[in-house]
């Protein structure tokens, strides 16, 4: 139950940022419109418009409320997230979609989560997350990424040539993993944090974020 809500959280955190899109849309209408007429509401689209940018301000705050509001409830729950058993099968499945390296490295994670060493699970993670967002950057930017690029620094690289695909009407919208991973790894970067102790908490929410990620990337492999 506690990985389903940590899920939903992430999903939130997803939806966050398209609402800081449209958000931004609409303030470029918005100016678009006090250039060319004067006071936008004057006319019933620019009243449509800021009703609009009221509703979506609403959403973002909302938004901001529930995911502190259920990060605080699995803060405070005694329960752990993954039982043995659970991590155990779910390791398994997950491994068969890495390769050797990355599947090591998830091996060892497990092991280190099990025996409640979670900055080393945590460390473990990370490089799984960065071996599979390597083979998802290849896919989008059609070529390997730079030796050392981080989680963050392949997924802003990504985020611009979307940008810009999105400019020049190549695609509607972001992918939706580009947007997973952007709503996440900032919280998650090992990198930016090199000094940080994590909690075993810490390390089983990394485990669900990897899971994700594994078994997004892997079906956007197959399905091209």
């Amino acid at each position: 139950m506690l990985e389903k809500v940590l899920v939903g959280t992430m999903t939130l955190q997803e939806t966050r940022s398209d609402f800081a899109v449209i958000m931004d849309e609409i303030m470029h209408w918005c100016k678009l419109l006090e250039k060319d007429y004067g006071d936008p509401n004057k006319f019933s689209i620019g009243v449509q418009i800021n009703i609009s940018r009221e509703h979506v301000s609403k959403l973002l705050r909302d938004t901001n409320s529930w995911i502190g509001k259920i990060n605080d409830m699995y803060d405070e729950s005694p329960t752990k997230l993954i039982n043995i058993d659970t991590l155990e099968k779910e390791t398994i499945n997950l491994v068969e979609r890495l390769d050797e390296k990355a599947a090591e490295d998830l091996l060892d994670a497990e092991i280190c989560i099990i025996n409640g060493i979670p900055t080393a699970a945590a460390t473990m993670l990370y490089r799984v997350g960065e071996s599979v967002i390597r083979k998802y950057y290849a896919l989008e930017m059609g070529h390997s990424p730079s030796e050392g690029t981080t989680m963050g620094g392949m997924a802003n690289e990504i985020r611009i040539k979307q940008s810009k695909e999105i400019e020049d009407k190549k695609r509607t919208k972001p992918d939706s993993i580009l947007n997973f991973i952007l709503s996440q790894v900032e919280d998650r970067n090992i990198t930016n944090h090199p000094e940080k102790r994590f909690k075993p908490s810490e390390a089983e929410e990394l485990f669900i974020f990897i899971k994700k990620l594994i078994l997004d990337i892997d079906k956007k492999l197959n399905d091209k």
